[in-house]
């Protein structure tokens, strides 16, 4: 968790520095956005997870992923959460541009993770980033796997997958209540230890 949340930190980083060096004659002061920060604030549902992803969608929805996530476990009377998360990820589903109205989408027990290939523990997947394409939402994903070493980071990655949802299937929130939800995957071929998917660029003939 802790890589991930550097990760976090870097992207703000660039993105600061990239506003900044695109408008030299005018630089954007940086400040709290009070609406996503009570946004974020939540006490059932998703309530706390690392990286955090948004995927502009059609009719003015916005998927938001995230990896290791709490849901359903905030404690309001010490105003905490649990030291261990209980899901590999999670998402936000926000139906329109009005940002407090959204749901989050999780698979059936017992795991519980959004997206989810099989019910063994072992393998799982943290979502990168990704978009959506006609009817289809495309989301780059990281499988992983227990290593099998001492520690907190007993885990490995085994594969690189386009999970596929169709938005439809995202519009209803109760989709994967009763199993798995609606996901398909493409194995991606082996890189060899090259990393990208932190973003994607739509290019008018690509």
């Amino acid at each position: 968790m802790m890589k991930m949340t550097g990760r976090i930190l870097f992207l703000f980083c660039c993105m600061t520095v990239g506003a900044l060096c695109g408008r030299a004659d005018s630089p954007m002061a940086a400040h709290k956005d009070a609406e996503f920060t009570e946004f974020f604030r939540r006490t059932n549902g998703w309530v706390a997870g690392d990286s955090g992803v948004s995927i502009p969608l059609s009719e003015g929805a916005v998927l938001w992923l995230f990896g290791d996530s709490h849901v359903n476990d905030f404690d309001p009377a010490s105003g905490t959460v649990p030291c261990l998360f209980q899901v590999r990820n999670a998402a936000l589903l926000q139906q329109t541009n009005i940002i407090k109205q959204t749901d989050t989408l999780l698979s059936g027990s017992p795991a519980g993770s959004f997206i989810r290939m099989a019910t063994d523990e072992k393998l799982w997947f943290w979502p990168w980033s990704g978009f959506q394409s006609g009817g289809t939402v495309y989301i780059y994903t990281v499988k992983l796997q227990r290593a099998g070493k001492p520690g907190m980071f007993d885990f490995k990655e085994v594969g690189r997958y386009w999970a596929k949802i169709e938005r439809s299937d995202l519009a209803d929130p109760t989709s994967g209540k009763n199993g798995n939800f609606p996901v398909s995957f493409s194995k991606l071929r082996d890189f060899k230890g090259i990393k990208f998917g932190d973003g994607f660029s739509a290019e008018a003939d690509g």
